[in-house]
Parts: C-alpha cells; structure tokens; sequence
C-alpha cells in the first residue's frame, strides 16, 4: 500500500531511493577497487590507472547518487592526494578556478532571478509585445528564453520558462476542446512551444561565456592550454551574431516545417498575458535591485579588461 503525505498525495518511496543508493554504493567501491589493485595497462602511468579508478566511482555515484551530487564531487581533493596522483595544493587549484566562479555567478544570479520572479516579468512582456498568434507566441517565448539564457545558465532557464508555457498551452487547449481538428492542432502547438523553449534557451546560452558551463570552460581551456584569452566581448561579437541568425531558423523551422501551425488565435488569449502581468503588480524593490545587479554585472563581464 503506498504512503501518502499529509495532504493525500502519494509520498515517494524511500525504500526505492535507498535500495538504488545503497547499489550505487557498492557497485561504485568494487569498480573502483577492482581498478586500482588490478595493474596498469601498457603505457598507462599508475598514476594514471588510480585517476582511471576514481572517475570510474565518482560517474557510478554520481550516476546513482549515492552520495549528494556536491559531496561527491569533492572525491578528488581527498583522493588524488592519498592515492599519491597529485599533491592536495594541486588537486585543490581547480576548485578556486575563475571559471568556477564565473559558473558560480551565473547561478546565483537566476538565484535572484527566480525569487523575485523577473524571469517571469521579463518573459511575459516579451510574449505581450509579439502578439497572441500561436506562431508568433512560439517566437516570443524562443525570444525570451534566448534573451534570459545569455545571462542564465540554458537548463535554468528552461525550467523557469516551462510553468509559464504550460499556462499558456492550458489555455489554449481549453479554447479549442470543442473542435476536434483545432484539437489536434493545439497539442501540436504545445510541442513546437516547449521545443521551442528548449532550442531558445541553447541557442541564447551561446550568445555570452556564461550562458552555459562549456563556453566557460572552453576559455578557461583555451588560457590555460594555449594562453589565448577569450574575453566575455569577444565571445559576444561572435555569439550574439550566430544568435541572430540560428534564432529566426529554428522559430521557421518549427511552425513551418517540423510541426506547422494552422491553428486560428484564440481569442482573450492576448488579454490573458495582459492578466498575468496586471497580476504581478509593480516592479517590487526585489526585482529591480535583481535586475540592476544582472545589469552591472554584464556591463562588468563585457568590459572587464579595461
């Protein structure tokens, strides 16, 4: 008999979640020792061979989450240097990287963004200012995501997007329920809408070196590697070009060819944007010191070398 919480709904099944825990667990040990008792292969350093036995537990933990994502992540700066890999003062440089903390900042800005729901705002007035036809609100919302994606990291920003498309997509299927050929077309308006979102968020992640962790650590790679350094300008000016010439070809794609959208606009559909916002009131002192923090903050990352 399932358990169910306070309020009746059902409550997950810890046993599960354990049992998988504890397999990860142990199947992550045996790996790990079966690699480094186990000799090196020809060519390979031992060295080499122990690093091979810890990225092997670490993708097993991480896969099964034995352990709590962040804990496991800190296995290296314990490991190397027990193991003898690598000194501690060695394995614990990549932690204290710039581009960790560049990583770090982008995440605690959408932090910011999602408390003070400015995503929310900034994504409603684009969707408003494009207008209510479905092809059109596909286009607003890949404007959006893509706008809020080259500050945010692109899988935050999907998440954040996605409850304000499912309102949308309700909306627009209750307007339509009773013709069943609009039917039709308004689940496929709700997949080239939520593709839509998807493609938005990576294309605008590209735009910027924080808009997605391997832009990032491409520079950091790159300095480190062959001591060229990519500055956030100069990522930008290759970017943001590439953004505006991929962002039009996914949208034509999607309601032209992928799933072409026939679908007449629903009528109150604008009014209900128009509502949403209304509902969110003012600009609250939250959101417009968020957005004068994410303001500053480009304006810091784009002219950081002078």
């Amino acid at each position: 008999m399932t358990d169910q919480t306070a309020n009746g709904a059902p409550a997950e099944d810890e046993g599960e979640f354990s049992t998988r825990h504890a397999i990860g667990l142990v199947f992550g040990g045996i790996a790990f020792f079966a690699i480094v008792l186990s000799p090196p292969p020809e060519g390979l350093s031992q060295a080499g061979w122990y690093t091979a036995g810890i990225a092997a537990l670490i993708a097993i933990w991480w896969v099964t989450e034995a352990l709590p994502l962040s804990a496991t992540a800190l296995l290296p700066l314990l490991m190397f240097p027990i193991l003898g890999v690598i000194t501690i003062k060695d394995a614990a440089i990549p932690y204290a990287n710039p581009v960790i903390f560049l990583m770090l900042g982008g995440f605690i800005i959408a932090l910011g963004m999602q408390r003070w729901n400015l995503h929310r705002r900034i994504a409603l007035s684009i969707v408003a200012l494009v207008g209510s036809h479905p092809a059109n609100v596909i286009g607003g919302f890949m404007i959006a995501a893509a706008s809020i994606s080259m500050w945010v990291f692109n899988t935050t920003t999907t998440v954040m997007m996605v409850p304000i498309a499912l309102s949308v997509i309700e909306f627009v299927e209750r307007g339509m329920q009773d013709n069943p050929q609009h039917r039709a077309e308004a689940r496929k308006f709700a997949t080239a809408l939520m593709i839509g979102i998807a493609y938005g968020a990576t294309i605008g992640g590209m735009g910027t070196l924080i808009g997605t962790a391997p832009n990032a650590v491409l520079a950091g790679f790159m300095s480190e590697t062959y001591g060229v350094d990519i500055g956030f300008l100069d990522w930008m000016m290759v970017g943001i070009p590439m953004n505006a010439i991929m962002l039009p070809a996914a949208w034509l794609i999607l309601v032209r060819i992928a799933f072409p959208i026939h679908l007449p606009e629903v009528p109150g559909q604008a009014q209900v944007i128009r509502d949403e916002l209304k509902a969110m009131g003012p600009m609250s002192r939250g959101e417009r010191t968020v957005a004068a923090i994410v303001a500053v903050t480009a304006m810091l990352w784009i002219f950081r070398p002078f």
